[in-house]
């Protein structure tokens, strides 16, 4: 199944899915022969292409041939690789750097400690919390943020 995304004003409107066979005229299928009118340009639910996967309120940089998240927080700015990025970089360090004694060396979980962003502070602020980090955020303009680790298979 193929997968395109309705575009307006540079806004992605809906997103449908195409059966293959219509895969190669998409836009044609899903505004003539649907009825659904507009302008539908071929996404990939894997991001291989087009950057990412888009939803509704996604943008479409044309030029770019990108579609772009909304961004998290007005103080964030889009970087040249069309990621958002904050006015201070997020924090390093593990939980036993921040957090010495609450979670020993050879715990499961010391990985890199969660911050949420605060846009009030415009700054990052550690969650204190010993995981599962299921903490509320203290505002409506917080967002909480772990850093998940993983390899790639062989």
């Amino acid at each position: 199944m193929a997968h395109f995304a309705k575009i307006e004003n540079g806004v992605v409107q809906q997103v449908a899915v195409v059966p293959d066979e219509q895969e190669q005229r998409g836009q044609d299928f899903l505004a003539d022969d649907c009825g659904l009118g507009g302008t539908w340009v071929q996404c990939s639910y894997n991001s291989n292409i087009r950057k990412q996967f888009p939803g509704v309120g996604y943008s479409y940089d044309e030029s770019a041939d990108v579609f772009i998240s909304p961004s998290p927080f007005p103080s964030w700015t889009l970087d040249g690789h069309y990621e958002w990025q904050p006015p201070t970089p997020m924090p390093e360090g593990s939980w036993t750097d921040k957090l010495p004694g609450i979670l020993g060396p050879d715990h499961p979980d010391v990985e890199e400690a969660p911050y949420r962003w605060d846009e009030g502070s415009l700054s990052w602020v550690l969650i204190a919390d010993n995981p599962p980090f299921t903490q509320e955020p203290t505002s409506s303009n917080s967002v909480e943020v772990h850093t998940v680790m993983y390899t790639e298979g062989p």
